[in-house]
């Protein structure tokens, strides 16, 4: 599918998968990180984001048998096994700190966006025709 120009993108999933997968890789990465669920675009990332963070709370390894484990029946809503195992081979201890900046980025942007989208519609309602 070709991506339209003239439309503004603000997400990027490579970064949300890429930083997922470092995680994996060097579970260490998530304590250098102040990302939150809410930072990425696509829920089954924000989701596994999420355990990953509930691992890390819980002072568990993060990696796939641990995560299926604590997600027990939530693990298809996520992408199932084979997501996190696709996930799991992304790594390759790639620096998490730049994609970090890029995800919060795009967060923003779209916070942005979404707020200048509310204020004219708000804007255009309360002009009679």
């Amino acid at each position: 599918m070709t991506q339209d120009p003239n439309q503004l993108v603000y997400f990027n999933t490579d970064a949300e998968q890429t930083i997922l997968g470092e995680i994996f890789f060097e579970p260490k990465n998530i304590k250098k990180l102040s990302l939150r669920p809410e930072h990425f675009y696509h829920q089954q990332n924000a989701k596994l984001f999420e355990f990953m963070r509930e691992l890390e709370r819980l002072d568990k390894e993060i990696d796939i048998l641990n995560l299926a484990d604590l997600m027990l029946g939530e693990i298809e809503n996520v992408g199932g096994i084979s997501y996190l195992s696709d996930l799991a081979s992304v790594g390759y201890g790639k620096n998490v700190i730049p994609l970090e900046k890029m995800i919060v980025k795009l967060f923003i942007s779209r916070e942005t966006f979404n707020l200048n989208q509310r204020m004219s519609n708000e804007i255009t309602e309360g002009i009679d025709p």
